[in-house]
């Protein structure tokens, strides 16, 4: 195996430089970039493997990254796992996966996790406010944690979608389409996303200048047979909504089936958008779906990076970081 030492000798340079550059650290200590590309070379030609093992050791690192995640069932956090997994690895660190059954087990498998000396943590707690006792708790050990999903406050390092900018994305949208009779299916008014959204979709009613209507916002509870539900409410109204915006893609779908069973189409009678899941059958559903894209590649490169700076013993440059979603526009709204 090639050591660093023979890399130095080689490139006429000390240890030291060679780890630096290895390490990217190289622009910080003032090493040129000439030296950096004559030690970079020598390392491909060589085809250098870091031991990750004596690095481990020499750092009382592991390099494993433990996730606590509310589910690995539903398209978003399987993603979300997935694209965490691969961005850990790009910055060699490895995941281990905790998925309790419910909340209650929550503090236990994330301290179970902390028992398999991992180097820091990904929470996405169902309940967060469970949890401060151990958010406190893991502060006070200087234990790098990071959360995702949702706000819950600013103390902690937490990343997740601009709730409130993607669902204006949403509802403007049906706006800039002319309509004025905009109903919203919401999730529920526990999760703090479906607050987020229900609340611009008010604001952004409002700056449009459109009356908001009570009558027009109704739970979906997130599922396919309660936003169902939902719209037939919507439909039995005296002046019906020509437009809906659904807190997620299910509840969207609910919508549609309803409204198709009723004898109405859409887009032509009732337009349709969804929010965030951009499940795949969206796509491909006899009428495809507009929906918010979640920036779910973006959510899960920043939460890593920020937990390996934290590991590394870097303060957070923000505590909260929004990320926004992206519109998605097909048929269920007209417009495609």
């Amino acid at each position: 195996m090639v050591t660093l030492k023979q890399i130095a000798e080689r490139a006429e340079v000390s240890h030291a430089t060679v780890s630096d550059v290895i390490h990217e650290n190289w622009e910080k200590k003032g090493i040129s970039k000439k030296t950096r590309d004559r030690v970079l070379q020598i390392v491909r030609e060589v085809d250098y493997k870091p031991n990750r093992v004596a690095r481990s050791l020499a750092k009382s690192r592991t390099h494993m990254i433990g996730v606590k995640l509310p589910s690995l069932v539903y398209q978003y956090w399987a993603t979300i796992a997935t694209e965490l997994e691969r961005v850990a690895q790009k910055y060699s660190y490895h995941t281990f996966f905790s998925v309790p059954g419910d909340w209650q087990e929550e503090k236990e498998e994330i301290l179970r996790l902390y028992e398999h000396q991992v180097d820091g943590l990904i929470l996405s707690p169902r309940i967060p406010d469970k949890l401060e006792e151990l958010y406190s708790w893991l502060k006070e050990k200087k234990f790098p944690f990071v959360l995702i999903g949702s706000k819950y406050t600013d103390e902690y390092p937490t990343v997740l979608d601009d709730n409130v900018g993607q669902a204006r994305l949403a509802v403007n949208h049906l706006i800039s389409l002319g309509h004025t009779r905009i109903a919203h299916i919401c999730g529920n008014f526990t999760s703090t996303a479906g607050v987020e959204r229900f609340s611009s979709y008010r604001q952004s009613l409002i700056s449009a200048k459109i009356p908001v209507n009570e009558d027009y916002i109704v739970e979906g509870h997130y599922n396919i047979d309660d936003a169902k539900n939902a719209m037939y409410k919507l439909l039995k109204l005296k002046m019906q909504p020509t437009a809906v915006y659904c807190g997620n893609d299910l509840m969207a779908i609910g919508a549609i089936n309803a409204i198709e069973y009723m004898g109405l189409k859409v887009p032509d009678d009732i337009a349709i958008v969804g929010h965030g899941d951009d499940i795949p059958f969206a796509m491909f559903h006899r009428i495809p779906l507009t929906t918010i894209r979640h920036p779910v590649a973006q959510i899960t490169e920043i939460a890593v990076k920020v937990l390996i700076d934290i590991i590394e013993g870097k303060s957070p440059e923000q505590m909260i970081i929004e990320c926004p979603g992206e519109l998605i526009i097909r048929k269920s709204c007209g417009a495609a």
